[in-house]
């Protein structure tokens, strides 16, 4: 299993809000119940694969999340992860220095969500053929309570 190169998009319905958390606000967090997290079917659109998780309140009050973010103040958090049962090929890119995790506070109005929308480049990835079934394991973590799941694609 390998992690490809990726872009990724978060798009808030009206009225989302994001801050920064802290250790102290998690402390005992678990997800509310009218808290729910769903990946759409894996979407091919041009050379990419592309997943969207969507994080939704389906209660009648606000209610506030906690995700994981790489701890970067300022910087969108990143919750969501696929690995791809295919290899990948070789990329000059530079990795960046090791960030622990810290909390994001996402604040969802009734019926708001967030869409985290993954964008996988199909280029960077070696043997993969049309019509081969590329298998996906991913995750959505929240800070209590990781969601996972396998789905698989069939690529044109």
């Amino acid at each position: 299993m390998t992690t490809a190169p990726r872009e990724l998009s978060i798009v808030p319905s009206s009225g989302v809000t994001f801050a920064d958390g802290n250790r102290t606000d998690v402390k005992g967090w678990q997800p509310d119940t009218s808290l729910s997290v769903s990946l759409a079917p894996p979407v091919l659109a041009g050379r990419h694969l592309v997943l969207t998780w969507t994080l939704r309140n389906a209660g009648p009050a606000p209610v506030i999340a906690y995700t994981l973010s790489g701890g970067a103040v300022g910087l969108s958090t990143n919750p969501v992860s696929a690995r791809l049962d295919v290899p990948e090929r070789a990329t000059s890119a530079v990795r960046g220095p090791e960030v622990y995790p810290y909390p994001k506070k996402v604040t969802l109005p009734p019926s708001g969500e967030v869409r985290y929308e993954l964008r996988i480049c199909l280029d960077d990835l070696v043997g993969v053929a049309p019509g081969c079934v590329v298998g996906i394991d991913w995750s959505f973590e929240l800070w209590s309570d990781r969601r996972t799941g396998h789905t698989q694609v069939t690529l044109p």
